[in-house]
């Protein structure tokens, strides 16, 4: 629950949610850039694509954590406030990056080297997890409705700014230095610096007023997994093309175009610099179109450029020309970015507010990190295994399809939706149902008739039936009496004494084969089991699921009514 921003858009908001992706992304990019010289320096070995595989399969281990840290985090952020969340992740991402400068070498401590920095990965997996999402959810419930997607998309432009600042760092330091110092100490000094960047996120972040919003589910990671796993599956689906194609051109490439091109380091981090560039001014165009037009044109349009350009831009990639290289990788800059565009407001919009946090969270870093992350991975072991240069596009577009289907057949539209002033008013919580072949409308009736039998019991005192259509483990949460289960629900009714009572404005705000929930403005007066006569107009909302063919009860509550 949260009271409104006075100034959602403004610079010091904005900055803050886009902060810790500078911070998360600067040091990813970097390690993509300088993996050649990490998996030398750490992975030793006569065959340097081996050293290289090695050096991007530390790289996945951390990002394979990244859906447990989303989890982590996103419970955080539900549970405590977004802003809580953010503050401890910029922390936790800031430690990793700085050790990994100071790391010994294998010529130094052996084989303890490369297992201090998989270690080092995974607890950065960790905290990264939940950074993009948390921020992502920040910024976008503090917009309006009409601006959701053009002040979301910071938290996209953080993590291009993140990598676009690494590798301007990373190409100024092969500019000064010769190969030799950059493969013996330089690349380390980029990791380092990463330490004032995370610094001033911390101090903006920590110093921050903004409202305290949290999210109404109890257990988001339970009902993450459980209840609401058909939009957090919809969610990874869209997110798969995405996280694939960034991670090829912007991690994976740069080495490839080292390594097989045959490219100084200083090229290929000048080249990945531009696109990137390039993809600065696509992200908040597109955005802007989002608003406009929709989510789900972008969407597809996006996802078919991924689906239909992956092989075409890698073929570009794939040459010993500078300038075609360069219009590979801005290929992909113009497919990401119109994806993301329409992915910045449909990622939020598209989980239920109970869970938002935790919900996306998980759903992001499953597609972003275990299939997104261990591209670079996968690409350089297609490479070494096939032989074929090109492979790593092939995988771009069979992921690209994945999410061009998942956006045409399974997104809806979700541009203006009310996703987050009256929802998270009325607190929904959603509960999942096995009703796999009602109608929606049917069951909008069948809901509609038990709310009001529901209310009628209430008003009778009637307990037996009462406690007939409460779920096992039911409860509520009212004004002033707070959380109440079961037996305490109904030592409440035996004390209440409602003369009069009335329902309207009675909404089904959500009904799928998994969803069940009632919203209405309840009216009452009488003695509500505290002292005197009293009157009181609440939000109220109820939620409703399927136990052995009866629907009952699961939660119930009330929130006092505004105009």
């Amino acid at each position: 629950m949260t009271e409104q921003v006075s100034n959602p858009s403004s610079k010091r908001v904005i900055l803050a949610g886009l902060i810790g992706n500078v911070v998360e992304w600067y040091d990813f990019g970097l390690y993509g850039y300088f993996a050649t010289v990490i998996g030398a320096r750490f992975f030793p070995s006569e065959d340097p694509s081996l050293s290289l595989l090695a050096a991007f399969g530390a790289f996945a281990a951390g990002v394979l954590m990244r859906p447990v840290g989303g989890l982590l985090f996103g419970r955080i952020g539900d549970l405590t406030g977004r802003q809580r969340a953010m503050v401890l992740s910029v922390v936790a991402m800031a430690l990793p990056t700085v050790l990994f400068g100071l790391l010994p070498t294998y010529a130094s401590v052996g084989i303890l080297a490369p297992v201090l920095v998989v270690l080092l990965r995974i607890v950065q997996g960790l905290s990264v997890g939940g950074e993009y999402t948390n921020s992502l959810v920040f910024l976008a419930e503090q917009a309006p409705p009409e601006r959701r997607a053009r002040t979301a998309i910071w938290s996209n432009w953080g993590a291009l700014a993140g990598i676009m600042l690494g590798s301007a760092v990373g190409a100024l330091i092969s500019n000064v230095l010769t190969a030799e110092q950059l493969s013996s100490w330089g690349w380390r000094v980029p990791f380092l610096l990463g330490a004032f960047v995370a610094a001033g996120g911390y101090l903006l972040r920590h110093r921050l007023q903004a409202p305290v919003r949290t999210s109404e589910s109890p257990r988001p990671v339970r009902d993450t997994l459980a209840v609401y796993y058909k939009p957090v599956a919809i969610v990874t689906l869209l997110n798969v093309g995405l996280g694939v194609s960034f991670h090829t051109a912007f991690v994976y490439a740069s080495s490839f175009v080292q390594s097989l091109d045959h490219e100084s380091a200083r090229t290929a981090l000048n080249l990945n610099t531009a696109a990137m560039a390039m993809l600065l001014v696509v992200l908040p165009t597109a955005a802007w179109l989002s608003d406009r037009f929709g989510r789900k044109p972008l969407l597809i349009s996006g996802s078919a450029l991924m689906t239909f350009g992956g092989v075409v831009f890698f073929l570009l990639i794939d040459t010993s020309n500078q300038a075609a290289i360069l219009a590979g990788l801005c290929g992909f800059s113009v497919a990401i970015g119109v994806f993301s565009g329409g992915l910045a407001g449909a990622n939020v919009e598209l989980v239920p507010s109970p869970v938002r946090c935790t919900g996306l969270a998980f759903a992001y870093n499953v597609a972003t990190g275990c299939l997104g992350g261990t591209t670079p991975l996968l690409a350089a072991w297609l490479v070494a295994t096939t032989g074929i240069p090109i492979s790593p596009g092939c995988w771009v577009s069979a992921m690209g399809a994945v999410s061009l289907v998942t956006a045409i057949f399974l997104v809806r539209e979700t541009r203006r939706s009310d996703m987050a002033s009256r929802i998270s008013m009325l607190a929904l919580i959603v509960v999942a149902v096995t009703c796999a072949t009602c109608r929606a409308d049917s069951l909008e009736q069948t809901l509609l008739a038990k709310e009001k039998a529901f209310i009628d019991a209430i008003q009778a005192k009637d307990a037996e039936k009462l406690k007939s259509m409460l779920a096992p483990g039911a409860y509520t949460v009212v004004p002033e009496l707070g959380r109440q289960r079961g037996e305490q629900i109904l030592d409440r009714l035996a004390s209440t004494n409602l003369e009069k009572y009335s329902i309207s404005d009675v909404k089904v705000i959500e009904v799928t084969d998994e969803v069940g929930i009632l919203s209405f403005k309840y009216s009452w007066s009488g003695n509500p089991g505290k002292k005197g006569e009293e009157v009181g107009t609440f939000y109220s909302s109820s939620t409703w699921v399927r136990r052995d063919g009866e629907w009952k009860v699961i939660f119930y509550q009330q929130t006092p009514w505004s105009e």
